[in-house]
């Protein structure tokens, strides 16, 4: 069984980003997530897949970050010139 998740929020908001710039992607486990699902309104976590915007991802992200929980995070950007860069958390 998967023990992590897969999630998507906003690139970033700094002079790094270059225009064509798409989104992070980044990992968390399922099990740190699933505590904060009740504060954002979810019943579960196939809700929380289904309906969950990119502003919610990215404060859970800033939390995951603050509380060192991110197994992986990535940047896509859509220019040629930087292309899939990869963070290592």
């Amino acid at each position: 069984m998967n023990e992590s998740i897969l999630l998507w929020t906003h690139g970033p908001y700094d002079d790094v980003a270059e225009d064509g710039e798409e989104g992070i992607c980044f990992k968390v486990r399922k099990s740190w997530l699933s505590h904060l699902l009740p504060q954002y309104g979810y019943a579960d976590m196939s809700d929380f897949m289904r309906h969950y915007s990119w502003d919610e991802t990215e404060e859970i992200l800033f939390m995951a970050e603050g509380e060192n929980e991110i197994l992986y995070k990535k940047c896509w950007f859509s220019g040629d010139v930087v292309s899939n860069l990869l963070i290592e958390a």
